[in-house]
Formats: structure tokens, C-alpha cells, sequence
């Protein structure tokens, strides 16, 4: 059976509407899909009468929505998202193109180290990356990205979400630091120059006093050396050998420790049984571009759990 177009208004009209209802004002519409004012006017007026009801209550100085101005919105917007993931999916189909997300320190520490290894895989797949501290589903329900890595985040209906790594958390400095001090303890390490920095996405270990808690030690007091606002800076702190820093272990600079650039001071670690997460929309399952992509990007993290297990004296998952 085919579908009626009778009832669907001219698609230009529904530009106009859009621009209006978004901006709630004609002036600025107008200047958006490049027509005069009263071009716009028109529109909206033809469109009303189209529909037969109102879609704006107009004042001298204000211009609001009705509740089916409100209704037809939002169906222009789920049906403009629609598009646009119709069009990526065409863009794509013909060069395609893969967007993730994550936290400034994944993106920089973990994420773009490994990009060259897919890329010498797959030269034919673009990868774009977004660092951001955002932690939920903003900007994948945006579409303002493809894969997102999430914290602590559970599953919702349309997406899928699968476990990348725990959270597990240890102290490291240089060997330069180490030299002429002892450190026998974790008591001993509380009274060393620690670093600090602001932990803002992560809602569990908030720093030094919060992991010293964790792991079995009460301080009197923190001794710290150089305050600074993320973990990259406090990372180079570290390797300029300023004092002790807390480390993230999927995000730990791992050849710096095999070099013996850093070490670990002491043996104890905090895991927090959260997880880090990566999050798609189950539709792109469809796209071959981006499931090669996904296995890529779990078998990647499967080999750097491997790694930070053998360097951190842990278990194997397997």
C-alpha cells in the first residue's frame, strides 16, 4: 500500500517553521534559511493554514510555541536526526568515517597511541577524535559522535554498552625521586611529596586522602608538593621527578615504565569496581566500518588490561 502525500506540507514551509520554532523569532529564521521576514511570515501562515490550526501565539514583543508547535517540532527534529544518520550512513558507505569520545586522558594517553596501529590495519577507515570530560549520553544521543567511552554508564535502550577496563589506581614516581629516600610502606609514602590534581568526571576516588582510605591507611595529613588541573600535567610533574603521582592504569604511560622511566613505589593498588564503558548506537551494527572498528578497539583494550595485570602483579582475566 502506498503512503499518502496529501497531507504533507511543502518542505519549504517545514524549513521556515523549524528555523521559527528554534530560534522563536522570524527575524532570526529568516536570516538563517535567507529569506525576508515576511517571506517567512508567509510560510508559517501557509503552513497554518495547511494544517488548519495554530502554531505560534504572537505578542507585540514575544513569539511562542503552541501545543501543536510544540508536537510538530519535535517530529521535525526526530525526523531531521533520522536524515542526518541516513546521510552519515551514505558518507560513509562511500568513505567512511569513525568518531569517538572520551575523557581528555584516555583520548591523549591510550586512545591516539593506538589509532596508528588501526589505521595501518584499516587505511581505508577515518578516525576522528573528540576529548572531552563529558560523562554521560549527551553527545551520542546528539549525534555529535559515533562511539563514546563512558564512566561507570549502564546500559540504555538503543545502545549497547560493553565493560573495557576496571578502575584500578596506584601511586608511580621517578627512580630520580626515589634516590636518597625510603619508602618501605604506604605509611612511609604518605609523608612523600605527593601530586595532586582535580579528578572532575570520576565520581569515586577523589585523590590522595580518598586512596590512602581505600587502601588501608589513615593520614595525619598530606604533604602535597604541586597542585595541578588534570592528569597529563600531573603525569609530567611526575617525570620531571616532583614526587608521587596517582595513575589510572589503563591510561599509565606503559613503555615509561618499561623503560624504567617510572616505577611503582609501593605495591598496593585500589580497584574500585567501576568500569570505564564503551557505548554505540546498536544501529550501527549495520555499518561494516564501524564494527571493525568496535573489534579493533575491544581487542586494544583487552591487550592493555593484559599489560597493566603483568605490570601491576594482578591476576590474569582470562
Amino acid at each position: 500500500m502506498s503512503i499518502s502525500r496529501k497531507r504533507l506540507p511543502p518542505l519549504q514551509n517545514l524549513e521556515a517553521f523549524e528555523s521559527a520554532a528554534r530560534h522563536l523569532s522570524f527575524t532570526k529564521a529568516a536570516e538563517e534559511v535567507n529569506l525576508s521576514q515576511s517571506a517567512v511570515s508567509r510560510q508559517i501562515k501557509h503552513l497554518e493554514e495547511c494544517m488548519d490550526v495554530q502554531l505560534f501565539t504572537r505578542t507585540h514583543k514575544t513569539l511562542n510555541l503552541t501545543k501543536a508547535g510544540r508536537t510538530l517540532l519535535g517530529g521535525i527534529e526526530r525526523s531531521l536526526s533520522e536524515l542526518r544518520r541516513t546521510l552519515d550512513t551514505i558518507e560513509n558507505d562511500r568513505s567512511p568515517t569513525v568518531t569517538i569520545s572520551a575523557s581528555m586522558a584516555i583520548a591523549s594517553f591510550w586512545l591516539l597511541p593506538g589509532i596508528a596501529e588501526f589505521k595501518d590495519q584499516h587505511p581505508d577507515i577515518r578516525v576522528r577524535v573528540i576529548a572531552g570530560d563529558g560523562d554521560d549520553y549527551t553527545a551520542i544521543q546528539n549525534n555529535e559522535t559515533d562511539f563514546t567511552i563512558l564512566y561507570d554508564q549502564g546500559q540504555r535502550g538503543g545502545f549497547v554498552s560493553t565493560g573495557l577496563f576496571e578502575e584500578v589506581i596506584f601511586p608511580a614516581c621517578t627512580p630520580q625521586y626515589l634516590r636518597g629516600r625510603s619508602i618501605s610502606s604506604i605509611e612511609d609514602l604518605s609523608r612523600e611529596k605527593l601530586i595532586d590534581f582535580e579528578v572532575k568526571h570520576l565520581r569515586t576516588v577523589k585523590g590522595w586522602p580518598d586512596w590512602f582510605s581505600r587502601a588501608g591507611c589513615e593520614t595525619g595529613g598530606i604533604n602535597y608538593t604541586i597542585s595541578v588541573s588534570n592528569y597529563d600535567l600531573a603525569c609530567r610533574a611526575a617525570l620531571a621527578g616532583q614526587g608521587v603521582v596517582l595513575m589510572w592504569a589503563y591510561v599509565a604511560p606503559l613503555a615509561e615504565f618499561s623503560n624504567g622511566t617510572l616505577l611503582r613505589p609501593v605495591a598496593e593498588v585500589v580497584n574500585t569496581g567501576h568500569v570505564e564503558h564503551l557505548v554505540y548506537a546498536k544501529a550501527l551494527e549495520e555499518s561494516r566500518p564501524h564494527m571493525v572498528f568496535k573489534d579493533w578497539i575491544l581487542g586494544y583494550a583487552k591487550r592493555t588490561n593484559e599489560a597493566t595485570r603483568s605490570l601491576l602483579g594482578l591476576a590474569s582475566d582470562s
